[in-house]
């Protein structure tokens, strides 16, 4: 079957125009969707891999999907691998799609795509990489996949338009009207005679209106089109009685008009803003709308001189970041809501198979349906849930078949289950991973408590406000098997010589006798320092280096001269030193780059609100410069940066100020790199509020977000560290949390130690949404710092106080018996 497709794909492809050499088939609508209708599953059809992400490209004899890791073994199960080959995405040795094309295709070669299912953001850098190589980049507007259907019998599905549902106030927060408005104010701030809104989910949220246009996610195909003094909806759903009072309610009056218009209204906008004078108009878009989407607003067909569009984030997806009080109390109401489903199900579940009944994946996930519609507001599954017994959870995005046998849980399974709901005032996902008999190998224990661990450190942290992607130092304690390592040397302190260079800090202070607060500081950033210096990581990471003395050198020292330093001189010394030993101790995956480890040297620092102003580590050159690119360790990631390999010179050093811009944390996986392990997909996700549950611009991921505006309070993401043993069991934990401010008066658990606010940014941390407790059966205690037991002690108590009165109001009697053994105080025995 696969054969037949791409046969006939290349036959179309050749007798274009211009007869394509490469045709690129990304998995994305006209809108940038990250979950995609049937109608738009292109990929998919042509190349039988089902997975949510990745992108084909067919060549006159070669086809290729390049997709991440959460989709390696899917691929090789469903894709036909004589026709297909499979490009590990982010794999140091696999090329990305713009190498491969410009290594692979011949000088004059042309590669076409069909504009609406590539974004501006995506479309530059590859049009320009592929002009250097004397190749084109040429939209083809005729999907070439949709007409291979036709021609083949099997033609796309229809394109759903279904109706359209109001959300009130009470839920919102704030009305569509006051929205655009302030959206329009926006406008003028940026000279915008329109704003054009191409997201499903951008759309919704600024109207206040909901749909089912895609499963799980409550949008509806549609663009919005705001101008100082017209609102344009363009779609193909019909607008009930209830959604125009809805909006009368809410003081917007708009145009309503098929979506098809969409690109003709575009063009005629820009037709008239030109002879209006092109200098003093433009159309904002967002530049991950389409490339269609941007030529027909710049007028491509119908201007000699296209206008100049205002490309950059929609102001809609900032405003929707920050959630409103209302929205915030609807996300902490129904996950009260949730965690009784899930308890539920959970304590059903363990009775089932302790009474030797048969459960199957999808029987499991179909009773934790029956007891969430039980639940108020509630409004569907937020996604497809993922149940995985034994080797079915080290599938990350694993999707049991209802078709034939089904999987069985076992009574020594590791079950991972990962679900969410849709509920009218918020929207849930939560991952628990329970053992069925309680009596789990030390192996799965110890997975079981060290991702546990890079969960609490991430969601336990404080950071600065506007830090960007907290990852790294979260990826739970693994690194030291099964993965190329690289392990930072340190030598004794160089001097100056022909042989190489040297720069040399050491701070001292004079009388030998610090204060507490210089020994303080002294320390933390030494702790920094050491952390670095002794880190493990992925070869090709951003960033460490080994020091050689035959070559160039570079040393810092810190002394108080008199030996008594003051209380904070030592402290901030000690906390200096422990980012030190911290960096300089990780173990970390071959590959990785620099600005992933940066948040190690700083977490000591960072725990009592102080940090730093520079980067922690550069290269150096051999008897050359003693600052060489283009690797280094610093908030700010190096652009041409290979990932760190061995045998790189890097420094490892630290200072306290009260200031730094936008570091990258790693929390998340350090516990696992410990050891030698590691996870394949990020830490977190924005959430939507009755929206999508994967929700930009916002994450907490190795991968740098393109349009991260940085952490601030009122935000939603998720925390799910992993660990996927192949063949075997999946561990996943995965919580909601709202990003809240923090001082020393807060309800934190590191609140008490500030010293700090990063000279006025502010200190933020995260309030844990979920409440479901972690399997006390799989958590090794003596793996856990005090610190660790007290903070799960502590959300455990949390939750039993929360949600046993609901249970016992109900007359759920048993299921408060299981909740209260469940979040008993552990102990180390």
């Amino acid at each position: 079957m696969s054969v037949q497709r791409l046969a006939a794909l290349r036959a179309l492809m050749a007798s274009q125009p211009q007869p394509l050499a490469a045709y690129i088939i990304p998995t994305a609508d006209a809108h940038n969707s990250e979950y995609i209708a049937p109608v738009d599953a292109r990929r998919e059809w042509i190349s039988g891999f089902t997975g949510s992400a990745g992108t084909a490209v067919v060549t006159t004899s070669t086809a290729l999907v390049w997709t991440d890791g959460r989709y390696y073994t899917q691929f090789q199960r469903e894709a036909d691998l004589v026709a297909w080959t499979l490009m590990k995405q982010s794999q140091t040795e696999t090329p990305t799609l713009e190498k491969w094309l410009t290594s692979n295709l011949m000088e004059g070669a042309v590669v076409g795509v069909d504009p609406h299912t590539f974004t501006r953001d995506e479309w530059n850098p590859l049009q320009t990489a592929l002009t250097k190589h004397n190749m084109q980049l040429i939209p083809v507007s005729l999907n070439l996949v949709d007409e291979v259907r036709r021609q083949l019998g099997d033609p796309p599905p229809k394109r759903p338009n279904n109706a359209i549902i109001p959300l009130p106030l009470e839920y919102t927060g704030k009305t569509a009207g006051e929205k655009i408005q302030e959206l329009r104010e926006k406008m003028a701030q940026k000279k915008a005679s329109a704003l054009v809104i191409t997201a499903l989910d951008e759309v919704a949220y600024t109207l206040n209106l909901r749909g089912s246009d895609i499963q799980y996610n409550p949008v509806f195909f549609s663009y919005l089109i705001i101008t100082p003094t017209e609102v344009k909806l363009l779609t193909a759903s019909d607008l009930s009685t209830a959604v125009r009072e809805h909006l009368d309610r809410e003081e917007v009056q708009l145009q309503r008009l098929p979506i098809s218009d969409v690109e003709p209204v575009l063009k005629a906008m820009a037709k008239k803003l030109s002879e209006e004078g092109t200098g003093k108009h433009s159309i904002w878009l967002s530049s991950d709308a389409s490339e269609a989407i941007h030529r027909a607003a710049a007028g491509v067909d119908v201007l000699k001189t296209p206008l100049n569009l205002i490309s950059e984030i929609s102001p809609v997806a900032l405003m929707k970041l920050i959630k409103n009080e209302v929205e915030l109390q609807g996300f902490r109401e129904c996950h009260k809501r949730d965690g009784i489903a899930v308890v539920r199900l959970l304590k059903w579940l363990h009775d089932q198979i302790d009474c030797d009944k048969t459960v199957t994946e999808i029987q499991a996930a179909d009773k934790l349906l029956e007891f969430r519609k039980e639940e108020s507001n509630f409004m569907g599954p937020s996604f497809e849930t993922i149940p995985g017994a034994g080797p079915n959870g080290a599938i990350i995005h694993y999707s049991p078949s209802r078709d034939g046998v089904q999987k069985v849980i076992e009574k020594n399974d590791m079950f991972l289950l990962d679900s969410g709901s849709q509920y009218k005032d918020g929207t849930t996902d939560i991952t628990r991973t329970r053992h069925m008999s309680r009596s789990p190998t030390s192996e799965q224990k110890c997975a079981f408590t060290r991702v546990l661990k890079g969960q609490i450190m991430l969601g336990s942290a404080l950071f600065p406000q506007g830090v960007k992607t907290l990852c790294r130092t979260f990826r739970p304690t693994f690194c030291r098997k099964s993965v190329k390592c690289v392990l930072f040397m340190s030598y004794k302190t160089p001097i100056l010589s022909d042989e190489g260079t040297t720069d040399i800090t050491r701070t001292r202070h004079m009388s030998r006798s610090p204060t507490s607060e210089q020994k303080s500081a002294f320390t933390r950033v030494l702790k920094g320092q050491i952390m670095l210096g002794s880190a493990l990581f992925p070869q090709g990471v951003k960033s460490p280096i080994i020091l050689s003395d035959e070559g160039t050198t570079d040393i810092t020292r810190t002394r108080h001269m008199s030996r008594s330093p003051t209380s904070e001189q030592k402290s901030a010394f000690t906390r200096v030193l422990k980012g030190q030993i911290m960096l300089g101790s990780a173990l970390f995956p071959q590959g990785v780059k620099g600005n992933v480890l940066d948040s190690f040297a700083r977490h000591s620092l960072w725990e009592v609100g102080l940090d730093y102003a520079h980067g922690t580590g550069h290269g150096v050159g051999h008897f050359l410069n003693v600052h060489e690119g283009p690797s280094g360790v610093s908030w700010r990631p190096y652009p041409h940066d290979p990932g760190l390999k061995p045998a790189q010179i890097l420094s490892n050093g630290q200072c306290t100020t009260t200031y730094c811009a936008t570091p990258r944390l790693g929390f998340a996986r350090h516990s696992l790199w410990e050891v030698g392990l590691d996870y394949a997909h990020g830490t977190g996700h924005g959430v939507g509020h009755f929206l999508n549950v994967h929700e930009g611009p916002s994450g907490v991921s190795w991968r740098p977000y393109p349009h991260d505006p940085g952490l601030k309070p009122a935000q939603i993401l998720s925390n799910e560290p992993g660990y996927y043993k192949v063949g075997s069991f999946g561990i996943r934990h995965e919580d909601l949390v709202e990003t809240i401010k923090v001082t020393k008066d807060s309800d934190h658990p590191r609140a008490n130690g500030l010293q700090g606010d990063y000279d006025g940014r502010g200190v933020l941390g995260f309030h844990t949404l979920t409440l479901v407790p972690h399997q006390r059966d799989c958590i090794d205690v003596n793996m856990l710092t005090d610190f660790e037991l007290t903070y799960l002690n502590a959300y455990h108590m949390r939750v039993f106080d929360t949600l046993g009165p609901i249970l016992k109001q109900r007359g759920l009697n048993e299921d408060y018996k299981w909740l209260q053994q469940e979040c008993d105080p552990m102990t180390r025995g």
